[in-house]
């Protein structure tokens, strides 16, 4: 017999036992009342669960070259600890298995098909979860059955396509009091299987996982089973779509690439080569995850490269730093359900508010729940040095922020261009603060300023107004004496300016401003308007060569472009008085003192 002859033999033989058993599956399907079905899948579900499944459709049956079934209308109940409404529901569940490799003890399933699938997911004020006994047997597990492979009782298992249309998750952590939506689920994936890696391709919409924040997202990636070894890998996984800001209407593309290997044997996770574009932020690094699947936390590093965060900023409705340049984030994150806790360090080149800039800017970050300390922070400013700390409060929508912070030896020109486009006061500057805020826009915040402190300036410049000048020039007009020269180019120098301060709503106030310089000095008093970026100074300037002169002297207006000019109503007061105490001192007025109205008595210096 040719060896043609016996391939012929053995391929009758196996196209005879196909059609023997399509044709047994065939009356066996047509013979079998499909609510003997629907009350067999009803009680394996309530045996493997304990949880009671209802099938309100019809079961229907397809066969050779598929051996399949259809069932409409089907819930589940949830777990009686948790809720009344249903654990998952859904339009319909198909399913189809190929008849010659399941003769050969391979599954091949054609597709498992699922429409509109509803399922209800609940972590509860325990912190136990509505889906952790989901796959527990109510039954005694078998002691005869051998698994294969993959402990199955096949040597293979594969299924060509897997299929989610319209797809609706709710999950609600009762604990955290925060529920996360995902709705228009759209799943495919192609020749899944236990053994080789598969592509996965899935699209959806979240929200509630950030205040006011939804996504559109659509994720690709290959992803491998091990189920003995309990190793999960997800290569080049590519989330990609657009957030969106639901209050201010504002949107922006954003993506996350990176490679996950979860080995659930260790409990521990890995996020290589992770990448993340969002807005105008671009971040890279590697994170790693411990205890997973009971306490998380995480470890890793994030770069951050030039990156202006305006547009970030106003995606989340909140007004950050404006730029980062080379920023690194080394940090820890540990999560559980009483606690959060965060240690780590931040380091930049370059932090930017506006266009006011921090360079070498590090601190240490510590914090548990949503209070989150920043300690040693250090940065250069100015050709100076800025030391600190400062503590934020995320327990509320928008975050608070306590500062307590020292400048020392800045150069205050730059700092007020850089500020307020403000040329015309130099000096180098120290301060001390202790202020608090709160806010999501730079209004709010200055708005918002509450706190106290002192600075010191040395070295000083005033340019555009030469207040010696404009003393001399007032204390000549009282005298009637001759004008005094102008200078060619008007300005002011002083060696020290100092004074302490309270901030109550944006508005400073100071009481004991001072200003010494080698032949006179100015005291004053009054307020700087920080949200309308006003002045509202009554300074009094001095003599040291002179002790009856003296010159008041009003400063109001906005910060760029002032008004310093004399007050007349104080020379006008100082003058009566001058003449008064004059009068009375000669016995030209003996008895004018017992004339005078008492509220002029107020302005006698005697």
């Amino acid at each position: 017999m040719t060896g043609k002859k016996i391939m012929k033999i053995i391929g009758i033989i196996i196209a005879t036992i196909i059609l023997l058993a399509g044709s047994g599956i065939f009356i066996l399907v047509k013979t079998i009342d499909p609510n003997t079905i629907k009350n067999k899948i009803t009680e394996v579900v309530h045996e493997k669960t304990g949880r009671k499944l209802e099938i309100a459709g019809d079961v229907s049956f397809t066969f050779f070259p598929w051996l399949g079934v259809k069932i409409e209308k089907i819930s589940l109940d949830d777990s009686p600890n948790f809720s009344r409404a249903k654990f998952a529901k859904a339009k319909e569940i198909g399913v189809s298995v190929k008849l010659l490799p399941l003769i050969f003890g391979r599954i091949e399933a054609g597709n498992l098909v699922v429409k509109n699938l509803n399922l209800h997911l609940i972590k509860n004020r325990a912190g136990k979860n509505n889906w952790d006994n989901l796959l527990i047997s109510k039954s005694k597990p078998s002691t005869t059955t051998k698994a294969g492979k993959n402990g199955s009782g096949f040597t293979k298992f594969t299924i060509n396509n897997i299929i989610i249309d319209n797809g609706n998750i709710l999950c609600h952590d009762q604990q955290a009091n925060k529920k996360i939506t995902i709705s228009n689920l759209d799943l495919r994936c192609k020749d899944a299987s236990l053994d080789d890696p598969f592509v996965i391709k899935t699209s959806f919409d979240i929200s509630g996982f950030a205040p006011s924040l939804d996504a559109e997202v659509n994720a690709r990636t290959k992803i491998t089973l091990n189920i003995d070894k309990k190793l999960y890998e997800l290569k080049k996984l590519n989330l990609k779509g657009t957030l969106k800001n639901k209050k201010n209407k504002r949107s922006s593309a954003f993506s996350i690439g990176t490679t996950l290997a979860l080995d659930l044997k260790k409990d521990i996770l890995l996020a290589n080569d992770f990448k993340l574009n969002i807005a105008s932020i671009n971040a890279t690094g590697n994170i790693k995850g411990t205890n997973i699947t009971n306490q998380p936390g995480f470890s890793g590093d994030m770069s951050i490269k030039d990156s202006n965060l305006d547009e970030t900023g106003k995606l989340f409705d909140v007004t950050p730093f404006k730029k980062i340049v080379d920023g690194t984030l080394l940090a820890k994150l540990s999560i559980s359900p009483a606690i959060t806790k965060i240690n780590g360090n931040i380091k930049a080149r370059g932090v930017y508010l506006d266009d006011l800039h921090l360079d070498n800017f590090t601190t240490e970050i510590a914090g548990h729940s949503k209070l989150i300390k920043c300690n040693k922070i250090n940065f250069d400013f100015y050709d100076g040095k800025g030391t600190g700390n400062a503590n934020i409060d995320l327990q509320k929508s928008t975050p608070r922020i306590n500062v307590n912070m020292a400048l020392k030896n800045t150069q205050m020109k730059p700092v007020l261009i850089d500020l307020a486009k403000y040329k015309k006061f130099s000096g180098v500057f120290t301060a001390n603060t202790n202020i608090s805020m709160h806010g999501k826009s730079a209004d709010e915040i200055l708005r918002s300023l509450n706190g106290n402190g002192n600075i010191l300036v040395a070295k000083g410049s005033y340019q555009g107004v030469d207040v010696p000048y404009e003393v001399r020039r007032a204390h000549s007009i009282l005298n009637m004496k001759p004008m005094p020269q102008k200078t060619s180019t008007p300005h002011t120098n002083f060696d020290k300016l100092t004074m302490s301060f309270n901030i109550n709503r944006g508005i400073a106030n100071t009481n004991d401003l001072l200003v010494d310089a080698p032949d006179y000095k100015v005291t004053g008093k009054g307020n700087i308007n920080l949200v309308s970026k006003q002045l509202d100074l009554a300074l009094s300037a001095y003599s040291k060569n002179d002790e009856n002169f003296f010159v008041p002297i009003k400063i109001t207006g906005p910060y760029n472009n002032p008004s310093i000019r004399p007050d007349a109503g104080v020379m006008i007061g100082q003058a009566v008085k001058g003449v008064l105490k004059d009068a009375i001192q000669k016995g030209v007025g003996k008895n004018l003192e017992k004339v005078i109205p008492e509220k002029l008595k107020d302005l006698l210096p005697f």
